[in-house]
């Protein structure tokens, strides 16, 4: 299992949201790079692919909220998951710069709709609001589950995990780190529509090479001069990424449900 802590910037959190908690959002990623080479330059992307929602919903019909809210046939909903791993569909952010600027410094004040199936029966019974924290690298639903209103039962269907917003870009660089004796580690990147983020793995030697396990990969390199290194690319299996602000374990698509939360 593969965890790392995520670097984001501080995000301010006020007394009204204080029962609210982070949900995780849950990902897999679909391949951009088809053939991936055997020999890269130092600190040029040689690899990318593209983080995707796990599960996307749509509606099939309308939903009405209440008075002079709905959502309309078509809404798109992604999974979440609180920790105790129940598991809902939120709408999306709408990050348009004016509904951005209303609420940037105060993010309770745009709360938006997510729905429940708990018994899993391909209809929505449930709902509650949630809202979006800023400074985070990947969406950061915040709510409460336990708040939950009845709704008229409503029905949704699988979409297509490449419907996700094109927002997001996860790059591979190897870098020499060190000047006396370089050793080759990944350096991934991280890019989102509103941020982006750059970190390291560590590698460790084995044989004549090192070894690093980037996300759903590993990655077997030795340096070649100072420019270049010999690289081997391998999956891992674990094509599940969950997600809880500043933390990310990844997971076998069979382990998903015995997911219990990373741990910093």
């Amino acid at each position: 299992m593969n965890k790392l802590v995520l670097g984001v910037a501080a995000v301010m959190l006020f007394p009204s949201a204080a029962s609210a908690e982070n949900f995780s959002t849950i990902w897999t990623f679909k391949p951009v790079t088809t053939n991936v080479p055997t020999s890269v330059a130092l600190d040029v992307p040689f690899f990318e692919q593209r983080p995707v929602h796990y599960r996307l919903v749509r509606l099939t019909e309308e939903l009405a909220l209440g008075k002079n809210k709905s959502l309309a046939k078509g809404t798109m909903l992604y999974l979440v998951m609180d920790k105790t791993n129940r598991l809902a569909f939120c709408t999306f952010k709408d990050t348009s710069s004016g509904n951005v600027s209303k609420s940037f410094f105060i993010p309770a004040l745009d709360k938006r709709p997510c729905l429940i199936d708990d018994d899993r029966d391909g209809k929505f019974e449930k709902t509650f609001s949630v809202f979006e924290l800023y400074g985070t690298v990947v969406p950061t639903p915040r709510g409460d589950m336990k708040k939950v209103k009845p709704i008229p039962p409503v029905a949704y269907v699988e979409a297509d995990q490449n419907e996700t917003p094109p927002d997001y870009s996860l790059t591979f660089r190897i870098h020499a780190q060190g000047k006396e004796a370089p050793v080759p580690v990944v350096q991934f990147s991280f890019t989102a529509k509103t941020s982006n983020m750059m970190q390291y793995y560590s590698s460790e030697k084995d044989g004549d090479a090192y070894v690093s396990n980037p996300f759903n990969y590993k990655v077997r390199m030795k340096l070649v001069g100072d420019k270049r290194a010999e690289i081997a690319m391998t999956p891992t299996g674990e094509d599940v990424l969950v997600v809880r602000f500043d933390r990310y374990v990844l997971v076998k698509p069979a382990d998903l449900d015995k997911f219990s939360g990373g741990k910093k």
